[in-house]
């Protein structure tokens, strides 16, 4: 590219340290939301003060009494990149529902890519849309209006955007090579490892590298990056995560992960493999995004739970009936388990007469106290339900196993 400027491995080394050892990054979440309405400024992470500002978007606002504001930050220690979002809107009219809120989050490196490419090429929909005019749109029934800078904006970053472009490019290969060797051979802190799964998911996806996403990742010793490997490939494979997140990933990337799993059998049948090993047996616990009310936090959840929503999801592409009498198995005393137990086989019995027969005949024998569990009795009325519907019904064509 014309005027790019091209850093060189020798010259990141000697300006970035490792994120791992990193005393900004190591204490910022992978993401952090908060609503300054409830929750004020002093929510905001200090370290946020310590990263560069690399460009700054005003975008265009919705009306006189909003503003949107885009900065992509960086970390002066190590070069990892944020995304910054602040979004106001006071209400164009009476009783309008307003907004005061901030986004922040830590973009993989081929995110960052694509953003710059995007922002030269003026590429529609390159700065994803905020959460507060999703919300107006969604409330509103309509499409958001486009979340663009102004002409005047973009001429004025271009330099900046082509420089950048030109240095995360020319450390693009170090930096996957070491997030793969800390994979490898490290434990760093959870959102860090998060980070780097994430990240290594993308480039692999986008050089078409089954291969590498399997032996590094899906069957990684650490059940963390396991489940962290297979909850990234299913959301964003076959669609499971939100809007909100959906628009922070690349579109071309998706795609690509979609074309890997959803189109090939054997690469969503080794998905279902780690997600029924992750899902039957308890194997310690990672971390699970809450947006709260006001301000966003992570909470502690047990690995065996996120591989039993992974299940959920599965269901829906793959005939998983061969699992319930082991997901039946795991019902107990535990109120919480049998919750993500239950709403696991829900969707199995929702795919065919056959699946809800099963699953009533195996809850039936399992101990009456477990079975007055209001959780089971939900599934119960459930399948109760579907064996109705399907006698009335043409049986669902079967799908493949």
């Amino acid at each position: 590219m014309p005027g790019a400027f091209f850093m060189t491995d020798s010259q990141k080394s000697k300006e970035y340290g490792s994120i791992i050892d990193c005393p900004i990054c190591r204490n910022l979440p992978q993401k952090k939301e908060l609503d300054l309405e409830h929750v004020g400024q002093g929510k905001v992470p200090a370290e946020l003060n310590q990263l560069s500002v690399v460009l700054l978007f005003n975008l265009e606002p919705e009306h006189q009494y909003s503003s949107n504001t885009v900065k992509l930050l960086k970390c002066p220690k190590c070069g990892t990149y944020y995304y910054f979002n602040h979004y106001v809107d006071e209400g164009e009219h009476f009783m309008d529902p307003t907004s005061n809120d901030i986004l922040i989050r830590r973009y993989p490196p081929l995110t960052v890519i694509h953003f710059l490419e995007g922002i030269i090429n003026e590429i529609p929909g390159t700065f994803p849309q905020p959460i507060g005019k999703l919300k107006v749109a969604f409330m509103e029934g309509r499409y958001p209006y486009p979340n663009e800078p102004s002409e005047k904006g973009r001429g004025e970053s271009l330099e900046t955007v082509t420089k950048e472009l030109g240095e995360i490019k020319g450390r693009y290969n170090t930096i996957i090579e070491e997030f793969t060797d800390v994979v490898k051979e490290e434990s760093p802190e959870w959102h860090l490892k998060k980070y780097m799964v994430e990240s290594l998911a993308m480039h692999f996806a986008k050089e078409d590298d089954w291969s590498s996403i399997s032996e590094l990742l899906l069957k990684h010793k650490d059940p963390v990056i396991r489940v962290e490997a297979l909850s990234f490939l299913v959301d964003y494979s076959l669609g499971n995560a939100g809007v909100i997140d959906l628009i922070h990933v690349p579109y071309d990337i998706r795609e690509k992960l979609e074309k890997i799993v959803k189109r090939r059998k054997k690469h969503l049948d080794e998905i279902v493999q780690v997600a029924s090993e992750l899902a039957l047996s308890k194997h310690g616990y990672t971390y699970e995004y809450d947006p709260g009310f006001g301000e966003s936090k992570y909470y502690k959840a047990s690995i065996q739970a996120v591989g039993l929503q992974n299940i959920a999801v599965l269901a829906r592409y793959r005939d998983l009936s061969h699992l319930v009498p082991q997901l039946i198995n795991l019902l107990s005393e535990d109120e919480n388990l049998n919750y993500h137990v239950c709403w696991t086989l829900e969707p199995i019995s929702k795919e065919s007469r056959e699946n809800a027969k099963l699953i009533l005949e195996l809850i039936n024998k399992v101990d009456r106290k477990i079975r007055q569990d209001k959780e089971v009795q939900r599934l119960i009325k459930e399948c109760e339900e579907q064996i109705k519907k399907r006698k009335k019904g043409k049986e669902k064509k079967k799908k493949p196993t």
